[in-house]
């Protein structure tokens, strides 16, 4: 006679639970985000002057209007994504209005045309934000970067800062798409993976080797691999949509 089998531990039960939870890896990303932005202050103060932490914080203000360019748009584009998938042939109306049971698949050619929408939307987005960055963005930092010295190393941290912001705001078309897909507790946790990443990488290097571009760097690019990640899992294209393209989050899931 076989025993039957054990359950896991409560604290591992609490575990799986927490990792499969929508809102606990809303909640991660969020407070991985905070860590990213305000981790490595401490250890600016430490090795910077007060100008150098001044400009640290004019460059995260300004992700406060990369996160203002996005608005809501993501989330009416994840509804649009839903519908369509739905087999819905509209994209208006309630949404329990939507699911189409005599189709029993997605509207592909409906969902193609949002994907294209989505595309164009988040790509100018993401140009208006790049002529602002060089433009406005400049001018206000122009007199926080003359006083920390840095001179050139501050322009190329705003160049890279600015192309990141870019990257962030173009992969948000495919977190729409990929959350209109029910993908919400793995497309968080990457987010809150990325920001943890970068933050740490930022802090350590203030840490070890202090250096202002390289902290802002090493924040950038997790978030900017996110893109890549992104576009290998949702395959999201303009020019051929199918229901054979369309990818889940299983890898990282």
């Amino acid at each position: 006679m076989t025993a039957p089998e054990s359950e896991p531990a409560a604290p591992v039960r609490l575990a799986v639970r927490l990792w499969r939870s929508p809102s606990a890896a809303t909640a991660a990303s969020v407070g991985a985000r905070a860590f990213a932005l305000f981790a490595p202050v401490p250890f600016l103060t430490a090795q910077f002057s007060d100008s150098v932490v001044a400009l640290w914080f004019v460059f995260m203000t300004f992700q406060s209007l990369v996160a203002a360019l996005n608005g809501t748009l993501p989330v009416v584009f994840m509804h649009m994504v839903s519908y369509a998938r739905a087999g819905s042939a509209s994209l208006g109306g309630f949404g329990d209005a939507h699911a189409d049971a005599a189709r029993g698949e997605p509207n592909w050619p409906l969902l193609g045309r949002v994907c294209q929408m989505i595309l164009i939307v988040f790509a100018g987005l993401a140009g208006v934000w790049l002529v602002l960055a060089a433009s406005v963005g400049a001018a206000v930092i122009w007199t926080p970067v003359a006083r920390t010295g840095l001179g050139g190393e501050a322009w190329i941290a705003w160049a890279v800062f600015a192309a990141g912001g870019g990257l962030r705001i173009a992969q948000q078309g495919y977190v729409a798409y990929l959350l209109g897909f029910g993908e919400i507790v793995p497309v968080r946790r990457l987010e809150a993976l990325s920001w943890f990443v970068g933050g740490l990488g930022a802090t350590l290097v203030l840490w070890l080797a202090p250096g202002f571009l390289a902290a802002v760097v090493l924040l950038q690019l997790p978030l900017a691999a996110n893109l890549v990640i992104f576009y290998q899992t949702g395959r999201l294209s303009a020019a051929q949509f199918s229901g054979a393209e369309i990818r889940t989050f299983s890898v990282i899931s």
